[in-house]
């Protein structure tokens, strides 16, 4: 008995029992939360890589960092018959059928604005814009891109697709983005300027929370314990996260990491724009860079004359562009209760543009088609609030 006493003391011996009774507790608590008991898992990276780990419409893409999921289909899109069905090449309502995807149709490419939210397939304004013109209009925007990937993207398609016109559509958001290494959803391509051109770099992008560097190193080591996890979650471990590392835990800042000191949106989105030209003169193809809005912004005044830089830029290599501020900006000054109709949330509360909403941004898009192409100009269509 005393010997087994002397064992106990040794300090080996509480070491391991130490270890055996964190394991154990580890365990129980993992049975208790529901997490997967003998995954080995880094649960902080799992919470900040979700393309990754989350069984959604997006996948990683070592090009664009993220992409649409191919031949997948998603319901509850705003309504129990909604749908978000993704076709080949990832295109929104497309067929699953490479060989049904038609050739020289009209490619319109972008950022959340013109996939659509929370609305169904036939619901966006690509779909909608199809319906008017009675031909084939490709949706190949993912959500939550800067205009550095949508230019990457419709490299991308317009190889494949030789569409006959490539409609550009971003929003202020989308510019800025492109100053960013990661953003939201994980790792991006991004470009640096040198001699004035264009370099990409972070290509092949980085996945997600497979480094320290992207979670942290204590949590590198650490986050793949349950119990350590909740007690840095409590106030006490809040605060020695935040003593020690000056950080919180899971430091979701580190998902919105910039790529340069400086602003360089600017310039960026310029030769972005020289790109598009250059791919309008390689392809033979009309270009329309399309500018979209929050809410927010649309109720804000501007100058009738005022022009966003990037639709300058636009219009200053030869192509056209469509600014659809002004046109909605007339209905939020003159009709408030048609205004918040093209929107989803209640209230005072503005999200998404309602499949209203698309279908105004649509008509706009139609009527500048309707213009003859004549190089680097602005098409102003004017839609009135019905």
């Amino acid at each position: 008995m005393f010997a087994v006493f002397r064992r106990l003391r040794r300090p080996t011996t509480i070491v391991l029992l130490l270890v055996g009774a964190f394991v154990l507790a580890e365990l129980v608590a993992r049975l208790v939360s529901d997490v997967f008991v003998f995954s080995i898992d880094n649960l902080i990276a799992r919470e900040l890589s979700p393309l990754r780990w989350a069984n959604g419409p997006l996948i990683y893409d070592d090009k664009l960092g993220w992409r649409l999921k191919p031949r997948s289909q998603y319901g509850s899109q705003g309504r129990p018959d909604g749908k978000l069905s993704i076709g080949a090449l990832g295109l929104r309502g497309a067929p699953y059928d490479m060989r049904r995807i038609p050739r020289q149709a009209i490619l319109a490419v972008g950022e959340t604005a013109t996939l659509g939210f929370n609305i169904d397939d036939g619901e966006t304004w690509p779909a909608q814009l199809a319906a008017l013109l009675q031909e084939p209009v490709l949706n190949g925007a993912t959500w939550n891109w800067g205009l550095d990937q949508i230019v990457l993207r419709a490299e991308e398609l317009i190889t494949l697709l030789h569409p006959k016109t490539l409609l550009v559509t971003l929003r202020p958001e989308s510019v800025a983005e492109t100053n960013y290494e990661t953003y939201f959803l994980g790792y991006k391509p991004y470009f640096n300027v040198v001699d004035g051109r264009l370099r990409l770099t972070g290509v092949p992008v980085p996945k997600m929370g497979e480094h320290a560097r992207d979670i942290g190193r204590p949590q590198y080591v650490l986050g793949h314990s349950h119990l350590v996890n909740i007690f840095m979650r409590k106030p006490v471990g809040s605060w020695i996260s935040r003593s020690t590392l000056q950080t919180e835990w899971v430091d979701h800042p580190r998902l919105t990491r910039r790529a340069h000191a400086t602003d360089q949106s600017h310039e960026i989105a310029c030769l972005l724009m020289e790109r598009l030209a250059e791919l309008k003169g390689q392809y033979g193809m009309r270009v329309i860079v399309v500018m979209a809005y929050s809410e927010g912004e649309l109720r804000a005044p501007r100058s009738a004359h005022q022009v966003p830089p990037v639709l300058a830029c636009a219009q200053g290599r030869g192509l056209e562009t469509l600014d659809s501020y002004q046109a909605m900006n007339e209905v939020a000054a003159s009709d408030r209760p048609r205004f918040r109709q093209l929107w989803q949330g209640q209230g005072d509360s503005y999200g998404w543009a309602t499949a209203e909403g698309n279908g105004f941004m649509a008509a706009l898009v139609h009527k500048g088609l309707a213009s003859a192409p004549s190089g680097a100009r602005p098409l102003e269509p004017q839609v009135q609030a019905q």
